[in-house]
């Protein structure tokens, strides 16, 4: 029997409450908790918090848009946080020393250096607003980076689970983790004491089962597109689409990883 704590009731919850995959569930909940909470009095007031989103130049382009819905929320100081955040950020860019060989080129001083310039012959780094995973080796979107640490231990906590007969069995009947965190799953299970083979072959078969449902229904969607088929009912068939690219591509700005853990008790 699988023992409760936050961590397991964390699972429960959303096998209860996931339409479609239960850690993409926990995986978005997460972010709606982290896009509230930057924008809180507390955290936006913190030091400790500013200096890691200075050093990271910001949020992530998507997080960044995120936050300015948000700003227009009432609820939120009328963007006063999103904004404090932005002028500290533009700050840190105008404090920067002028790249070598634009010393004599007024108003260039904030240019950061790595792109080749015909012009100076020198370089203006612009990797440290490179979009990608990291910036100039300082940290990446301070939002992706809560939500992708509480993602792992909600992978390293089904894992756990898995070792526990009943919850497999219950957990395969009802499977429907998408691709992603299949591969995430799958990855953390060879690596831990709970991948013994029925547990790895069980979890394989599942994922083959749901792809060949989910292919089931998209053909029936197609044929449902057919002048042979007008007037037909429509069922589960109707939503195909969304739930094929749910199973195939999980949550937004999800990454496939690989989770280190030990055997969990209970």
């Amino acid at each position: 029997m699988v023992e409760k704590d936050l961590l397991t009731i964390r699972i429960f919850r959303a096998l209860r409450g996931a339409r479609f995959c239960p850690l993409c569930y926990l995986y978005e909940e997460e972010e709606r908790r982290t896009l509230d909470n930057v924008m809180s009095n507390e955290v936006v007031m913190d030091p400790t918090f500013r200096k890691k989103v200075i050093s990271s130049f910001g949020f992530c382009s998507e997080h960044t848009y995120l936050l300015l819905r948000r700003s227009r929320d009432p609820k939120f100081a009328d963007g006063m946080g999103l904004a404090l955040y932005l002028q500290s950020i533009v700050e840190e860019i105008l404090k920067r020393p002028r790249s070598k060989g634009l010393e004599r080129r007024r108003g260039l001083r904030w240019l950061p250096g790595a792109v080749r310039s015909p012009m100076t012959r020198g370089s203006l780094p612009l990797r440290d607003f490179d979009s990608g995973e990291g910036r100039n080796g300082k940290a990446s979107c301070p939002i992706c980076e809560s939500m992708e640490s509480m993602d792992k231990i909600d992978v390293s906590t089904l894992v756990g689970m898995l070792g526990e007969d009943e919850f497999r069995s219950e957990f395969l009947s009802s499977y429907r983790l998408c691709i992603p965190h299949f591969v995430s799953v799958l990855r953390s299970l060879l690596t831990s004491d709970q991948g013994a083979e029925g547990v790895v072959e069980g979890l394989i078969e599942a994922e083959e089962r749901l792809l060949v449902r989910i292919h089931r229904m998209l053909s029936e969607f197609l044929r449902k597109q057919s002048w042979e088929a007008r007037g037909e009912q429509w069922g589960e068939e109707r939503e195909a689409n969304l739930i094929a690219v749910r199973a195939l591509l999980g949550a937004k700005r999800l990454r496939v990883y690989r989770c280190h853990l030990s055997s969990r008790g209970g």
